[in-house]
Order: structure tokens, then C-alpha cells, then sequence
């Protein structure tokens, strides 16, 4: 008999079970290490970018000015509140002024929203507003079933009757697109836009009133700018 040493196993063979046993490691590195990994879901993205410039949703303790919890709020044109989670009107600006409040946001273009609480004739949503006597608003004109598109320039008043077909309800969501000179104003579902360079780089918004008649019947909630 001879003492021939058996031969090796075939190379297909042996790449096969390392190939197995890197599989088993991996394998069971996964089961004894998972918890430490943690759920890749939870993971916070690299960066984070908020889409909102300036916001205030008033869902806070009734207080006697806007200007609450740090908010970059002015009175300019009227005394303001904070009432039931809404902004209210309570003292209107002398006549003929329109009562404003204005809430910087630093930037001239975006998305500008609120919602109309409670509507009456001359609710209006201030916006590219420079001062008390310079801005441009969507003023409800329950009357007539529209919204009127308003610029105040130098304190006078000059309105653009049935701007949006829509019939003033409470609760409407009011969006205002600032591009350069083109405005976008949509609310209850009708959208119009105008071309105007008029107070391009003012940046404030905020609600406002053009008649001292029935505020107590007006409120405005989730007033916001976000980016385009």
C-alpha cells in the first residue's frame, strides 16, 4: 500500500465555503451589534431647512399687544390683541386711516398665508407693507361677494373692486405669491395676479382693517411667509 497524501479539496470548493463563512460573520456581526447601530430611520438629516421666514399662529394666553413671546410685531395703526388664539382688533387707527399691525419678516418674496377667521366688510390681509401709510392688502368685500385688492400709497386708498370672485367666508385661506413685481393672490379657490413694482422691497404682513365698522366681528389666525 502506498502512502500517498490525499489530495486537495477541489478550489471551487474551498472558495465556496469562505465565501459561506464571510456570509455567517456578516451575519451574526448584524444580529449581536443591531441595537448599537440603531434604526437607520431615526437618522437626522446632514441639514435642515426651515421654509418658514416669519410665522405667528397666536396659540397662545390672550395678552394686550401682538408682540408676545419674543415676535417681531408693530402697532403702527390701531391697538391689537391677542384673543381666544387669534388676532383681534379692538381700537380701529382715527379714520380715515386703515388700523394695520405688521410682522417683519425679512424678506420681500415668498408665499405669503393667513386665514380669515371671521370676515366682515373691510377685513383685509396686509402685505409688502412699508408703513402704516404704504403697503398693499386683499380686502374682504362680503357685500358684493369678492375680494378687492387694495394699495395704500401715502395713506390714500386705492381699491380694485372684484379682484377675486370668491364670496368672503370665515375660515378662508388666503395666499398671497410675491415674485419681483408680479403678485399672485388666490382665496376660495379663484387665483388673479397684477404686475406692480409699487413697495417691491417691503417686507412686512400682517392683518388690517379699512373700516372701523364692526372689528369686534374680526379675527385673523396662522399668519405666515415661507419661501417660494
Amino acid at each position: 500500500m502506498s502512502d500517498t497524501a490525499p489530495s486537495p479539496p477541489p478550489r471551487g470548493l474551498v472558495l465556496g465555503l469562505c465565501g459561506l463563512t464571510i456570509v455567517v460573520v456578516v451575519a451574526l456581526s448584524l444580529v449581536l451589534f443591531r441595537d448599537d447601530l440603531g434604526p437607520i430611520e431615526d437618522a437626522a438629516p446632514a441639514t435642515t431647512t426651515d421654509p418658514l421666514l416669519a410665522t405667528d399662529d397666536f396659540e397662545r394666553p390672550d395678552a394686550p399687544e401682538l408682540a408676545t413671546d419674543g415676535r417681531p410685531w408693530s402697532e403702527p395703526a390701531g391697538d391689537w390683541v391677542v384673543q381666544d388664539a387669534h388676532a383681534a382688533l379692538v381700537t380701529p387707527a382715527p379714520v380715515p386711516q386703515p388700523s394695520l399691525a405688521v410682522l417683519d419678516t425679512g424678506a420681500a418674496d415668498g408665499v405669503a398665508r393667513v386665514t380669515a377667521t371671521a370676515v366682515e366688510p373691510g377685513w383685509a390681509f396686509a402685505f409688502r407693507v412699508r408703513g402704516p401709510e404704504d403697503f398693499w392688502a386683499i380686502v374682504a368685500r362680503p357685500e358684493t361677494g369678492t375680494w378687492s385688492l387694495a394699495r395704500v400709497e401715502g395713506g390714500v386708498v386705492t381699491e380694485t373692486t372684484g379682484f377675486l370672485a370668491a364670496a368672503p367666508v370665515d375660515g378662508t385661506l388666503i395666499e398671497v405669491r410675491l415674485e419681483g413685481d408680479r403678485i399672485v393672490v388666490s382665496a376660495g379657490g379663484v387665483t388673479n395676479e397684477v404686475t406692480d413694482d409699487t413697495f417691491v422691497d417691503a417686507t412686512g404682513i400682517g392683518p388690517a382693517a379699512l373700516t372701523p365698522d364692526n372689528i369686534a366681528s374680526m379675527a385673523w389666525d396662522d399668519l405666515s411667509l415661507a419661501r417660494r
